[in-house]
């Protein structure tokens, strides 16, 4: 196979901070790179014989490398021979930004500052760049834009991201080399902590995708990369009953089938007795489209929110009992993956979880509720899952209402597309859903829809190495591999672990794996023929071991209260308060004075 392409990263004298954010991106992709001065980028070009190198760099360094380049005329054969292409991003004056315009044949510009809180578009005519981003719009909610300066390209340029009329991400060519030019002069941190409960890339859209789009597009094929985009829509709570709040099952199996997406429900263990036979069909009979996570254990405040080893060793024992008892009854399989109630955990609970041999967790909130939750990171929170508590996966979900640019920003970065809704999202027999739905099928890049066990499994990030072999990340405990191409390959499959004396096995089909542990992963080796398919499951020793105990009476009739009380205001308060706004919309329609 091609020698990897290497990264050039120019060093920026004024502003380190930026060097080492751009560098920090390229680790995140696992792309090496070589830090230097452009003073020393000829040398290193000459000798790069074979190599096609990709320049990142700010503004000011590349005007002085052009400008050098016209210089040495003779130079030009090894510039185009040795250049692939270049991401320069602008610095805090627009001088340099003018002179590099210039000298890239673009002429006098006229530069003006963008309008904060304007709308951000990025162009539907380069899918080959910008992938699952192509045509994306979204609407800035803080300050970002505000003194970015936009320009307009001329001759062979393209827009790629504009934002309030002006180009703020541009491509142009000089001397038959691509330059990606962004107006910007921030870059993401992704070392610093996450300030919010998830990313939102609304707040940081110019600092993120611009880079994030060339590393993907000069780095295909060497950086870390998904095999393929999955996604999974789950409902939280519904019983399954034939009309729970505003679902219909029925109908929602019939519109999943129209637009051909797949529906989890996170199903509270505690109403395991409590589902009706001919839903219960439904599921069995359609297992692509309709599937059950575990939301909880009885569904109480904060049940996974508590530090207290033994109770929560007890809660997730007891859901798991539950959630296969009701299989037993009802024949409906389940995914072993854990859906927070009310989004609240503990640290302590991921751990317990892990030892429970439970997949993997989901939830909306990143942040635990400790008194000292561990640190997260803007780079966590890109991951494909959060590792950082006890080595258990926390895969993010998002509400409709995070704006379609979060989920196609999620799957640019290699992580699966988790939508959460509650009943009330299905009123109107699902309107507002199905439109929803068909914004997201219309993202290019190739959407599975799965059931929410195998987007956990199928959850991975690889990339070739120099040997012909595939390195493997995997997440959740377990892991759906495929080899689909034409030869046997080996594939060589990593997971984070910190404490390797957790770990009972790996096994592969069962069949026992060889492993061993170094730098913090699990790794261990696996052939696949052409078109085998494989499942690794790491097995962790069970955690502590709790005797039953029957809650007190006054607590299960708590319980029991609380869920009755949930689903008399689901059933009978929540619609009526949904046809009641209808009623008042038509009749304040009908009522408006006709121009």
């Amino acid at each position: 196979m091609p020698s990897a392409p290497d990264a050039l990263l120019l060093a920026d004298s004024d502003r380190p901070d930026m060097t080492r954010r751009l560098a920090r991106m390229l680790d995140f992709f696992g792309v090496a790179y070589e830090r230097l001065p452009h003073s020393q980028l000829w040398k290193v070009l000459r000798q790069g014989e074979g190599s096609r190198f990709r320049l990142l760099g700010a503004a000011p360094q590349y005007v002085e490398l052009l400008e050098e380049l016209d210089r040495r005329p003779g130079e030009s054969r090894t510039w185009k021979e040795r250049v692939h292409s270049a991401f320069v991003y602008a610095n805090a004056d627009h001088e340099s930004l003018t002179s590099l315009m210039k000298t890239l044949g673009q002429g006098a510009q006229r530069i003006e500052s963008v309008g904060a809180d304007g709308e951000v578009v990025v162009t539907d005519a380069m899918d080959d760049f910008c992938g699952i981003m192509s045509g994306v719009r979204a609407f800035s909610n803080t300050k970002e834009f505000g003194g970015v300066p936009a320009v307009a390209p001329r001759g062979k340029g393209t827009d790629i991201i504009t934002a309030g009329g002006g180009a703020v991400f541009v491509r142009v060519e000089h001397q038959q080399i691509p330059v990606f030019l962004l107006t910007s002069h921030q870059l993401v941190d992704i070392d610093s902590d996450l300030a919010t409960k998830n990313f939102d890339v609304r707040e940081h859209f110019l600092e993120s995708v611009p880079p994030v789009l060339y590393i993907k597009w000069a780095f295909a094929g060497v950086s870390w990369t998904a095999a393929e985009i999955n996604a999974c829509l789950v409902i939280d709570d519904p019983l399954l009953r034939r009309n729970y709040g505003c679902v219909d099952f029925q109908e929602l199996l019939a519109l999943t089938e129209r637009h051909g997406f797949s529906a989890n429900v996170a199903f509270i263990p505690w109403n395991w007795r409590r589902s009706r036979a001919d839903v219960a069909r439904l599921f069995r009979d359609h297992p692509q489209r309709l599937s059950l996570s575990i939301h909880g254990c009885d569904h109480t405040g904060g049940e996974f929110g508590t530090v207290d080893a033994r109770v929560l060793s007890g809660k997730a024992k007891l859901a798991a009992e539950r959630m296969k008892l009701h299989e037993s009854t009802t024949g409906i399989r389940h995914a072993e993956v854990m859906v927070f109630p009310q989004g609240v955990f503990s640290a302590p609970a991921m751990g317990v979880l892990k030892h429970a041999n439970y997949v993997a967790a989901v939830n909306t909130e990143l942040l635990s509720v400790d008194s000292n939750p561990p640190s997260i990171t803007v780079s966590d929170a890109w991951d494909v899952a959060v590792m950082c508590y006890a080595c258990f996966p926390l895969f993010t979900r998002r509400y409709p209402s995070d704006n379609i640019a979060n989920f196609a920003f999620d799957a640019l970065l290699g992580k699966p597309i988790i939508i959460v809704i509650h009943h009330d999202f299905c009123r109107n027999r699902c309107a507002e859903l199905a439109a929803f739905i068909q914004r997201l099928n219309r993202l290019k890049g190739g959407m599975i829809w799965r059931d929410l066990g195998e987007v956990v499994r199928r959850s991975q990030r690889h990339k070739a190495t120099d040997t012909g072999e595939v390195e493997v990340e995997m997440y959740g405990s377990e892991l759906r591999l495929d080899n689909e191409s034409a030869v046997r390959r080996r594939f060589r499959v990593i997971r984070r672990e910190t404490d390797p004396s957790a770990v009972q096995a790996i096994d592969a089909d069962s069949r026992a794996m060889a492993w061993h542990h170094s730098s913090g992963h699990l790794r261990c080796e696996i052939d696949l023929d052409p078109g085998q398919t494989t499942l690794i499951r790491v097995h962790f020793h069970s955690g502590m071991t709790v005797n039953e105990t029957r809650a007190p009476l006054s607590q299960r009739l708590k319980t029991s209260l609380r869920r009755y009380l949930s689903e008399a205001r689901d059933n009978y308060v929540v619609p009526s308060k949904i046809r009641l706004a209808e009623l008042l919309t038509r009749a304040e329609y009908t009522d408006a004075p006709r121009g």
